[in-house]
């Protein structure tokens, strides 16, 4: 018996080459499973694919949540369903079918889990008359290959479900300052950003169809931003020229209405620079692994405003004390020091609250402390600076280690005037400056008496 297997993309594509081996193990030797890159190079593909079609048996068609409107894939759906919806068993790699539109819609999908791939299986050994006692016995041996292989593919990357992503945000619009758009090409820089803007509205049912609920909400900012950017290049760039009207009452082309002068545009180049930089954000964190999240409290976290406060500490209180890491799921410390270092502020947070109870040297909290300051300045006005207390506390906590570690007094100074410039600075203080200031008094105590007992030891 021959089966024709279908798949389009990446993991479809995977998921087929996979099935093509190991089928034939379970179904029997008599099943060959044959799929569309197996066709002899050189020759027309689509008589290959027609002769493949016709000679086959059945067909799997592997279909994955971002491949259910291919067009090819429907097309050989379709080819398939020539000889009945019988001979036709559709495949998701999930564990819920959605709703699907095509040639397809008429046929039941099955699920990748147990069950699901068992229906297939068994539809399988049905039309090859194989024997179903000893085919469900070699099912029952080797689903838990076929298990572990659909986790390892279980989520796409987002490259997968966006290719060339990183590419259309990458154009000179959003990586131009517009202050240093010396040709003043306005209409230029608008039209990029709308261009990209409908591209990636265009992606948004895929995405929501696909990805999980952190990348569905970042490409929502993504595309708040986007138009945000659009419309204040639209609203303070591209001026409209007016006309008085005629007799008639149409636009009369040869009086040029007077116009108000148009407002001071002072802060027109800080807002695009705002928005520029939270598309770029996103961008690296929908495109890089590192831009993940490494808890799953870090997006509700990060759906709270700035004034909710009061929510937030909640949040990261309600983790315990101490911090209960295997509830978290960063028992290693490799997961923990990537939480570090991690886009997502819970993240962070979470980090440095586990260092109070198990500290690292204190040079290596003063560099994240840096970080921090860094960070929260990029942010703009209005950035939370939760994660810079919990990192200041966790920083404390090292240089109060008993007994003592020797630590760099000069580098501990120069953040310490880091972290006060930066809060004076800040127009609006939050909540959390009062407790900055006063674990940074304790940092500058301790650092400066350690100052002094070493100037003191080098005078004897």
């Amino acid at each position: 018996m021959r089966a024709f297997i279908c798949w389009s993309g990446p993991r479809s594509g995977r998921f087929a080459e996979k099935l093509s081996s190991w089928l034939p193990k379970v179904c029997g030797e008599g099943l060959n499973c044959v799929i569309s890159t197996q066709f002899q190079a050189g020759k027309q593909w689509f008589p290959q694919l027609l002769s493949e079609l016709n000679a086959a048996n059945v067909a799997v068609i592997c279909l994955t949540p971002e491949n259910l409107l291919s067009p090819w894939l429907h097309f050989e759906a379709g080819m398939a369903l020539r000889a009945g919806e019988e001979r036709v068993l559709p495949y998701f790699l999930g564990p819920e079918v959605p709703e699907i539109k095509g040639p397809l819609n008429s046929s039941q999908a099955s699920p990748a889990t147990v069950d699901g791939t068992w229906r297939v299986v068994q539809a399988l050994a049905s039309i090859g008359e194989a024997d179903e006692v000893q085919v469900r016995q070699r099912f029952d041996e080797r689903w838990p290959e076929l298990s572990r292989f659909v986790a390892s593919i279980a989520a796409p990357t987002f490259v997968e479900i966006f290719p060339g992503f990183e590419a259309l945000l990458e154009r000179k619009t959003f990586q131009e300052p517009i202050d240093e758009c010396t040709d003043q090409g306005w209409i230029s820089r608008y039209d990029g950003a709308r261009e990209t803007l409908l591209a990636v509205e265009q992606r948004l049912d895929v995405v929501k169809r696909c990805c999980q609920p952190w990348q569905i909400w970042m490409y929502r900012k993504l595309l708040s931003q986007l138009d945000g950017y659009a419309r204040d290049l639209a609203e303070n760039l591209l001026q409209e020229r007016r006309f008085e009207s005629n007799a008639t009452g149409n636009v009369d082309f040869g009086r040029p209405k007077r116009t108000a002068p148009a407002p001071p545009l002072g802060a027109i180049a800080a807002s695009c620079a705002r928005r520029c930089r939270e598309i770029r954000h996103v961008v690296f964190c929908l495109a890089k692994p590192e831009g993940a999240p490494r808890l799953a409290e870090a997006l509700q976290f990060a759906k709270m405003s700035v004034d909710q406060f009061d929510d937030k500490k909640c949040l990261v209180q309600s983790k315990g004390t101490p911090v209960d890491r295997a509830a978290l799921g960063v028992e290693s410390d490799v997961d923990l020091e990537r939480c570090a270092h991690s886009m997502w502020d819970f993240d962070r947070i979470i980090y440095y609250r586990v260092r109070l109870d198990h500290p690292v040297s204190a040079d290596a909290m003063a560099k994240l402390v840096q970080e921090e300051v860094d960070r929260t300045e990029a942010d703009g006005p209005g950035a939370s600076k939760m994660p810079l207390h919990y990192a200041v506390k966790a920083w404390l906590g090292a240089l109060e280690m008993a007994p003592p570690i020797p630590f760099d007094a000069v580098q501990a100074e120069r953040v310490s005037d880091a972290v006060e410039a930066f809060l004076d600075r800040t127009v609006k203080p939050s909540d959390d400056d009062p407790k900055i200031r006063r674990h940074l008094a304790e940092v500058r105590r301790i650092s400066r008496s350690a100052s002094a007992a070493q100037a003191a030891g080098e005078s004897k």
